[in-house]
């Protein structure tokens, strides 16, 4: 079972990071960002490299929806090339790479209400792509992992 987690939710400007540890009273997210994606990559990239620093990369899979797909036209389709960087390393180092749908962040909001879940990224204005991220991480602990937060991500 990991215990050092990175939510991401990829974008092609602005790529939202929430950091979780496991602590012995439960889950923290104690860190969340915006970054552009290529210096993400880099980062993450290094982290891999040095090991021992993350357990799990939870990312926020991209789909194409029919009704969306005209408005696609042309795009280099940077998050689909950062998810597959992604996976790269993770595969590389191996550390692995769960992808979850965007359908779980309605669900994880009221899920974090009912835990009295305090958002970390919401207390720091770090942004609506940190915020994504950061559903994601709680998505995974909370209903993958099926571990509780700690205290201090009550306050």
């Amino acid at each position: 079972t990991p215990s050092r987690v990175l939510a991401i939710d990829p974008g092609n400007q602005h790529v939202g990071v929430a950091w979780f540890q496991r602590y012995d009273d439960g889950w923290n997210c104690y860190a969340v960002a915006e970054e552009t994606p290529w210096e993400f990559a880099s980062s993450v990239d290094l982290w891999l490299q040095q090991g021992g620093v993350l357990d799990c990369l939870v990312v926020e899979q991209f789909t194409l929806y029919g009704d969306t797909a005209m408005t696609q036209v042309g795009q280099e389709f940077v998050v689909v090339q950062l998810i597959g960087i992604l996976r790269y390393l993770g595969m590389r180092s191996g550390v692995p790479v769960h992808l979850q749908p965007a359908s779980i962040q309605k669900p994880t909001q009221a899920a974090l209400r009912v835990n009295h879940i305090k958002s970390r990224s919401r207390q720091h204005r770090a942004g609506p792509h940190a915020f994504s991220a950061e559903l994601h991480g709680w998505y995974y602990i909370l209903r993958t992992l099926q571990e509780q937060a700690s205290p201090e991500a009550m306050r």
